[in-house]
């Protein structure tokens, strides 16, 4: 009964050390500290196969440097591939608007066919 106990005291542990971890580690390949964070998900797609968008809203220590996070996860083999993408505002809005463009690009080659 006290090995199950001293157990799961350290699983604890190890979970609340790792989940501190993992968020310092974003933190350090944004560039400064994650303060929303906005997820896209396809909830008709299978779990496992499916890449995983995070867009976060980060803040650094310059003043008035705003940035945008990308975090791109994609299944790799047994585990998890994670690509972060640190943009500067004006830099995400071109990104944007080049998505935008390629959306309608798409949409208005869909409806000439």
């Amino acid at each position: 009964m006290e090995l199950i106990i001293f157990v799961s005291i350290i699983a604890l542990l190890l979970l609340i050390l790792s989940a501190v971890l993992i968020k310092r580690g974003k933190r350090w390949m944004m560039g400064g500290r994650i303060i929303k964070t906005f997820i896209a998900e396809n909830p008709t797609e299978p779990r496992k196969q499916k890449s995983r968008l995070k867009v976060h809203v980060v803040e650094t220590r310059l003043p008035k440097a705003a940035y945008v996070g990308l975090e791109l996860r994609q299944p790799s083999g047994f585990g998890m591939r994670l690509i972060p993408i640190t943009l500067s505002v004006d830099e995400a809005e071109e990104l944007s608007g080049m998505l935008r463009q390629a959306i309608d690009h798409y949409q208005s080659e869909e409806t000439n066919s």
